[in-house]
């Protein structure tokens, strides 16, 4: 009986889970927006230097007789990869923004 009971819950939690796994997050997209976000170029070159800061600061922390060099290695790359996609998004937003 015990292992009944066990078992029961255990699927009524999981029937609940799955219904409201659905269930809000089609009330959420039922709702109508109540604010617009605004991304400007300033804002997405912001974002760029930040990067580009973060990855130097993993530069800086690299030093080639440490054996965790390729870590901060990889890392920089990854940031300064990042940091330029951002550097090109803020110029394609830059140019197809309107002046005003």
């Amino acid at each position: 009986m015990n292992r009944f009971t066990h078992t029961l819950i255990k699927v009524a939690s999981i029937a609940t889970l799955a219904v409201g796994s659905y269930a809000l997050p089609a009330l959420a997209l039922a709702a109508a927006p109540s604010n617009s976000v605004t991304i400007t170029a300033a804002n997405i070159q912001a974002k760029a230097d930040h990067y580009a800061k973060v990855a130097a600061d993993y530069r800086a922390r690299m030093r080639t007789d440490e054996k965790r060099a390729i870590i901060y290695f990889t890392l920089a790359n990854r940031w300064d990869q990042k940091a330029e996609r951002y550097r090109m998004a803020a110029l394609a937003a830059a140019k197809t923004s309107p002046r005003l």
